[in-house]
């Protein structure tokens, strides 16, 4: 955080020291967009894989980030054998599968003030899409013929709007600096749902079934990053 303060200090610095340059035509422009994440290394922007902005006119953009993940694993795992009384053994074999899918989605008009010089100021707002889904399947083969399933699906739903307010410092006609600061409201549903079942046992299935909602508030941290205009 001290150093992403740092960078944006010495950018409104070293703006007062850049002369005003005449003002071009922005319409049309596309840039990529890169965060600082200090040691001059450049991540994604804002924690979206992809961010990207399309000038609209020379004080007005739209910005779209998106993010996107997923996996998919299988185990088969021998975990343990277990000893009973008179010498009775028994021994225990786990299968587990895991599905993952992460995906978020944020559009948000972006608003320049008109300035002749290397700095402006900016600010923007727009929603957000945010879609979570987790399942996990577990097999349990005993050696007396015993098999245990559980099962447990988690999906989450975000929707949201976010706002900004940051300083963007033109180092040359197709690069910029900027750093910003955001918020956003979000109402956040989840759904739950877990199954176990054993096979060879009467009456030991389990369903659980969670659902919870709400909304909350909250500030996102500083950020700093460098955009790349594709002329």
């Amino acid at each position: 955080m001290k150093s992403q303060i740092t960078v944006l200090i010495c950018i409104i610095l070293l703006s007062q020291f850049t002369l005003g340059q005449e003002t071009n035509n922005q319409k049309g422009r596309f840039a990529v967009q890169f965060g600082y994440s200090g040691h001059f290394d450049l991540t994604s922007f804002n924690g979206r894989a992809i961010s990207a902005q399309y000038m609209l006119n020379d004080n007005k953009a739209i910005r779209l980030g998106i993010t996107a993940t997923g996996n998919n694993t299988s185990d088969d795992i021998i975990d343990y054998n277990y000893s009973g009384a008179d010498d009775w053994e028994t021994h225990y074999k786990d299968y587990t599968d895991y599905t993952g899918l992460f995906l978020n989605i944020e559009c948000q008009i972006i608003h320049y003030r008109k300035s002749d010089s290397d700095l402006s100021l900016y600010y923007g707002f727009g929603p957000e899409f945010g879609y979570d889904y987790h399942k996990s399947k577990s097999k349990t083969l005993l050696s007396e013929g015993v098999v245990s399933h559980f099962e447990n699906i988690a999906k989450l739903y975000v929707f949201g709007m976010g706002s900004v307010l940051g300083v963007e410092w033109k180092i040359k006609s197709n690069i910029s600096v900027h750093a910003e600061y955001g918020n956003r409201l979000v109402y956040e549903i989840w759904d739950i749902s877990s199954q176990a079942v054993t096979e060879g046992y009467s009456g030991n299935n389990e369903r659980d079934t969670r659902d919870k909602a709400l909304f909350f508030f909250s500030n996102k941290p500083v950020l700093v990053g460098v955009t790349f205009y594709l002329d």
